[in-house]
């Protein structure tokens, strides 16, 4: 669906005041894959491992490990852990119920597809105002989009601890796990990242390396610019 709305609002003596509006959908489902990309349902991969076209699902959903919040004893990420019976059976990701910690090795063996979230908007567009008055004239122009999700890259650069390379968000000085029983919106920060906890959550004295990616950074993207003043 698209459609236009163009309108003269003012055109009297030296004065004009134009308007101009568009809008666009932008509905999209995979009906089919090759036989040989989607032998088990499985579908393919993007580049970065981060999304997947399949078969019922939009072009290039996204495909993370589903975060499932900071543990509130261990101070770890967590994420849900997949069936895997199901997945090699049909390509199907379904939870089990069990939160797993969100390593590197548990995130790429547990990838959910995360349905309707997809990089590709539902709706998109513009409003264009064009104005002249005694021969100075000023062109506005927004565009906006809506109804997909984007990684925000930043933020979990800004609320990782690595070397100190990075400036952090002050979030972290409130919303970061300390102590046992905590409720937090980030893990207990430790320096270079990750944590001392093996994949299946016990204790270790060796540091994990913490996923790079899930979707406790994945955020709806909807958003109005101005691109032309």
């Amino acid at each position: 669906l698209e459609f236009d709305i163009n309108a003269s609002v003012v055109n009297k003596n030296s004065m004009m005041w134009d308007i101009s509006f568009n809008f666009s959908t932008n509905k999209n489902e995979v009906l089919a894959l090759s036989p040989s990309v989607d032998l088990n349902g499985e579908g393919k991969f993007g580049a970065s491992n981060y999304t997947i076209t399949k078969k019922g699902e939009k072009l290039a959903t996204y495909y993370l490990g589903e975060f499932a919040g900071i543990d509130p004893l261990k101070g770890i990420p967590m994420i849900w852990e997949r069936d895997e019976e199901i997945y090699l059976e049909s390509g199907k990701t379904v939870k089990t119920g069990t939160k797993i910690p969100a390593t590197e090795i548990n995130v790429g063996k547990n990838q959910m597809i995360l349905s309707g979230k997809s990089s590709t908007p539902n709706f998109y567009g513009g409003l264009r105002n064009a104005f002249r008055y005694k021969g100075i004239s000023l062109n506005v122009m927004f565009t906006y989009s809506g109804g997909h999700y984007l990684i925000d890259q930043q933020l979990k650069d800004i609320t990782t601890v690595k070397y100190g390379q990075n400036n952090l968000h002050e979030d972290l000085l409130e919303d970061s796990w300390q102590n046992p029983g905590d409720i937090a919106k980030y893990q207990e920060p430790i320096y270079n990242g990750g944590f001392y906890y093996n994949d299946m959550g016990e204790p270790s004295t060796t540091r994990s390396t913490a996923a790079e990616m899930s979707s406790q950074y994945l955020r709806k993207a909807d958003n109005i610019q101005l691109k032309e003043l």
